[in-house]
């Protein structure tokens, strides 16, 4: 399945207005809009730099769509700047009519 990551200010204004509500929690959410399928992926603010989402893939399956997804952590002894993060991840695809799953895992 063909994608491409984009950045937030690239996506339509739905998505950025979204992602303004949405600050305090782990989510996400899909927009079809434009000919195109947009997949959020965000992580609830932290206090600190170290956070992230990475992708892992994208499985065109028979029935649905799986995005795997890894949330990054700082390691305990990682030297973090202290800035308030929210990471994002925003991912445009073709537009599809299957059922998109998004599947998280946890870095230890």
């Amino acid at each position: 399945m063909e994608y491409q990551m984009i950045s937030q200010l690239d996506a339509p204004n739905t998505v950025q207005e979204w992602l303004n509500q949405k600050q305090n929690e782990d989510v996400y959410f899909i927009l079809k809009e434009e000919n195109k399928t947009y997949v959020v992926i965000r992580r609830k603010e932290v206090d600190s730099g170290g956070y992230g989402i990475k992708l892992v893939g994208i499985e065109e399956q028979e029935k649905d769509i799986l995005i795997k997804v890894e949330y990054t952590n700082p390691k305990p002894e990682e030297i973090v700047t202290q800035v308030i993060n929210s990471p994002v991840t925003v991912l445009e695809l073709e537009q599809t009519n299957k059922p998109i799953r998004i599947e998280v895992q946890y870095n230890k």
